[in-house]
This record gives C-alpha cells, sequence and structure tokens, in this order.
C-alpha cells in the first residue's frame, strides 16, 4: 500500500537504529525484524527507495532468499522449489478475481518485467483458502501477488488471513503483495449476472442498491479493501493495494459485464496496482539480492588474490588431476572403473576416473592408442570406430564400440597417460579464456588458471561462454552441477 513519506522515515530511523545497536526489535509475531545490513552489509549503501523497498519485501523474507541464493551455487545444497524460485517465479493466487481477466492482466504485467508466471484461483473463494494457496505458492515462488477480498466474511477476516500470507512468504524468502477487491458496478449484462452468480438479477443497479452489511455492496466491499490496506504483521506493514480503496466509482473504475468480475478496463486496473505496489523497486531488489548474493559466493570460490593463486605457467599436473578426481570420480570404489552410463540423447557415456565424455573423445582417444602404439588397438581393431556409433543401429558397431571403452576402464595407466596429454591440451585451451576474462569484472575473471582449465575440462571449450556470461552460477548443459559446484569440489584436492 502507498505509506506516507513520514511513516516510511520513521520506519528506516528504526532500521538503522538496530543495524548499528546489532539488536533484533521483538515484533508481536515473536519474531526478530532483521535489518537491511544482514543483506546489504551496509545500511548506508542504501538509497532511499531501495530502504523503501527493503521494507516492502520483509528483511527477513530477503535474509531467506539471500541464503537460498547462497546455496544455489551448490545443487545439491538446494531444493528443487528454491531452484525454481530463483529463476524468477511468481504466482498470482486469490478468488475468482484472480482467475479471471484482472489475474491474467496481472500475470501478463509480471511476465513483461521477467518472471514466468503461474496462475491459481478458485472461484468464491473466502481469505482462508486464498492463505492456503500463498503459503504452498511461497514454497517455490519469489513473488506471491493474492487478489482477493470479495468473498470475506468481515473486513476483520480478510485482514487476519493477509497477515498470515504475508508471514508465509515472509519465512520462505518470497516477495509479497495483495490486491483489495474492486468496487461493485452497475451491470452490463443482467442475463449473463443471473448466470455467473446463479440467481435472476433483473436491474443493472442490483449490487448498488444492497444494504451496506451485504458483503457484494459498495460500503462492504471497501471497508474490507481499506482493511486489507491497513493490515500489518506485528509493526510491519503489508504491501497491499485495494482497487475499491484507490479507484472511484462511478469514476475511474469502469461498469463491469456482470457488476463485480473486473474484465472492461483489467488492464488499466493491473498496471495501476502493480505501480501502486511499487512492482519495478521489488523486482530490481528481488534480483539484485538474488545477484549479490551469487557474487559474493563466486568470491569466495575464486583464488584470484589469494596466496595459493595459480598463474600460467605453474599448474601442477598431479595436484590437476586429484583436483578433477575430486567432483568427478571420488567416491567410487574404483575411479578407474567409474562408468556414467548415457542418458540423455546425444550421450554417449562418460568413462574413468576423471570421466572421459566418449562422444567427444572417441576418435580423439584412438588417434592416441596409435600414436602411443597401446596394444589396446593391436592390429588397428578400433580404427573404424566413430564416435556416432554409440548410437549406431549396427549391433556390431556398437559392441566394437564399447568395447573400446572398456578396454580403456580396464587400464589405470592408460587413463593417466591420456589425462596427461588432455591436461596439456586443455591448458592450452583454457590459456585465451584466462587471458581474455581478467579484470573485467566476470565470476570468470575471479578464477585463476587453474581453475580456468577445471572449467574447461567440465563443460568444455564450446559451453565456457556460459560461464562468461551466465557466471558461476550456470551449467554447461545436461544433467550437469553449476560452475560453481564442480569448481569448488575442484578445489577441495588442488589447494591441499
Amino acid at each position: 500500500m502507498r505509506l506516507s513519506e513520514i511513516i516510511i522515515r520513521r520506519k528506516i530511523r528504526r532500521i538503522i537504529q538496530e543495524a548499528v545497536g546489532g539488536v533484533p526489535t521483538s515484533t508481536a509475531t515473536g519474531r526478530s525484524t532483521y535489518t537491511a545490513a544482514l543483506v546489504s552489509g551496509k545500511t548506508g549503501d542504501l538509497s532511499f527507495s531501495e530502504k523503501v523497498t527493503r521494507i516492502v519485501l520483509g528483511a527477513i523474507g530477503l535474509r531467506v532468499l539471500w541464503g537460498i541464493a547462497e546455496r544455489a551455487l551448490d545443487p545439491s545444497k538446494t531444493t528443487p522449489d528454491e531452484k525454481k524460485k530463483l529463476t524468477m517465479h511468481a504466482t498470482v493466487c486469490g478468488d475468482s478475481q484472480a482467475n479471471g481477466s484482472l489475474g491474467a492482466a496481472v500475470a501478463a504485467q509480471l511476465e513483461k518485467k521477467g518472471y514466468t508466471v503461474t496462475r491459481v484461483g478458485d472461484d468464491g473463494a473466502q481469505p482462508s483458502v486464498v492463505l492456503r494457496q500463498v503459503q504452498a505458492a511461497a514454497k517455490d515462488s519469489v513473488l506471491v501477488v493474492a487478489i482477493f477480498g470479495g468473498n470475506s466474511p468481515s473486513p476483520g477476516d480478510a485482514a487476519s488471513n493477509l497477515t498470515k500470507m504475508y508471514d508465509a512468504c515472509e519465512k520462505s524468502g518470497a516477495a509479497f503483495m495483495a490486491i483489495g477487491p474492486p468496487p461493485p458496478t452497475k451491470i452490463l449484462d443482467t442475463q449473463q449476472a443471473s448466470t455467473v452468480f446463479s440467481t435472476t438479477i433483473k436491474d443493472p443497479d442490483h449490487w448498488l442498491k444492497l444494504p451496506a452489511s451485504a458483503n457484494k455492496s459498495p460500503d462492504f466491499r471497501r471497508a474490507v479493501s481499506d482493511a486489507m490496506q491497513a493490515a500489518k504483521s506485528g509493526s510491519e506493514d503489508i504491501n497491499v493495494w485495494g482497487i475499491a480503496s484507490n479507484m472511484s466509482y462511478p469514476g475511474d473504475y469502469e461498469d463491469q459485464p456482470d457488476g463485480i468480475h473486473c474484465v472492461n478496463g483489467a488492464d488499466e486496473v493491473a498496471r495501476r496496482a502493480l505501480e501502486g505496489l511499487r512492482i519495478d523497486e521489488a523486482t530490481t531488489e528481488i534480483k539484485k539480492t538474488i545477484e549479490d548474493a551469487q557474487r559474493k559466493e563466486s568470491g569466495a570460490v575464486g583464488r584470484v588474490g589469494k596466496p595459493d593463486e595459480v598463474k600460467p605457467g605453474q599448474l601442477n599436473l598431479q595436484k590437476f588431476k586429484d583436483g578433477i578426481m575430486g567432483p568427478e570420480s571420488r567416491g567410487s570404489a574404483d575411479p578407474y572403473k567409474a562408468e556414467n552410463k548415457p542418458q540423455l540423447p546425444g550421450y554417449c557415456g562418460a568413462y574413468g576416473k576423471y570421466q572421459i565424455l566418449a562422444y567427444d573423445w572417441t576418435e580423439d582417444l584412438i588417434r592416441f592408442l596409435k600414436d602411443t602404439g597401446h596394444p589396446l588397438n593391436k592390429n588397428g581393431k578400433f580404427d573404424s570406430v566413430s564416435k556416432r556409433d554409440c548410437k549406431s543401429s549396427d549391433s556390431a558397431k556398437i559392441r566394437l564400440y564399447y568395447e573400446l571403452w572398456q578396454g580403456f576402464l580396464g587400464d589405470s595407466n592408460l587413463q593417466e597417460d591420456y589425462m596427461d596429454m588432455f591436461t596439456r591440451r586443455t591448458a592450452a585451451e583454457a590459456l585465451s579464456w584466462y587471458d581474455g576474462s581478467r579484470g573485467d569484472g566476470s565470476d570468470m575473471s575471479k578464477l585463476d588458471f587453474a581453475q580456468i582449465c577445471a572449467a574447461v575440462h567440465f563443460g568444455g571449450g564450446p559451453s565456457m561462454q556460459k560461464l562468461k556470461v551466465g557466471g558461476l552460477g550456470a551449467s554447461p548443459g545436461g544433467n550437469n552441477s553449476t560452475y560453481a559446484a564442480y569448481i569448488k569440489e575442484f578445489n577441495k584436492y588442488y589447494y591441499t
């Protein structure tokens, strides 16, 4: 809702006092009001609008989101719901207004701002039903917008459930916004209204003539809208924009086909509501929270500037191989026998201690066998084998293909010798990525030469652009983890 500047500045003074004193303030809900310093590091770095936005989103919610974003660089520590949250997933919840044109208009505007949106609505849903929707949505959504109130038995019921929705989102690391009910209007199509509400309605002014106590009367819906806007969780204001509180009828709110559901002018109502809820500031802050947390983590992963930083010409071959073994095969009963069998289209398995990708390196392995005179390829047995043979319809070709790689698995010396050659080639390819990223501020610029080499081994040269653009939180694709998770595991064994 729209807070006066006096109230906002008072709240900011309190937040700054808490940050300086380091003591959280107890609230009526028994929780602590965490300060913006927990997210930004220093409240003095925040602009006035940023402080307003942090208040709107809820400091606890931002703290939770920050933690999720940090953990996301290691997929094993992030749940599927949390991963979805970090893709800017939003949910529009509510009653028939959320199910109808207004909900669709809100969803469309959110999509334009970069969210992926799910819409959940139950016709006739009272606030307690919407609460359950919000509680479920908060688990995997970074933003929840609830549109409801028209079916509330009382203004107090709407406000009470609204507070519970806010608390659920705050604890789950989701921003929460609510849109209160619109006013009833003249009915433009009494036949449609009769069908929608399962009763005969002949008077276009039917809703406007209801007594104030009726939940579809102008007075009642305005009271619900006002109560929602005034609701607080403890001492915290909840971000609410009531349509009946902010748009006048008759005036700037249009007559509707059935007199209740917002159809005419829904796009404009959605735009005004989201603007009133400061959606742009909130979206900026959500993105910044995620990016800052991941940037902080990338600084911890990288070795540039640390005493053990590795520069070109300093790569230790044995340490590098130990580092690659860490994320690739450590934990296997016999790393040399480690086999990641085909799982995806175009994927033909990875083999051995260093998990060499068969589809990418079959011909290369055969050349190595020929160049070194290795007995595995005696009499040129595998000279005709192609990487495409793993997907051949010819059973003889498939059998020969896998015989090659099973032979590779059975020869530890071959694996070590091939990896020595493979590492020298990896280092040569990594050099251009290393040189091209120094000082550019990217996540890649924080990685030393050994880590760049590990990234090339992990994803292959063509995928390095994903690391360059998407940062350590990116993945080379397929079933692979993120670069951050891989390099963190590599670090454990190279830098010891």
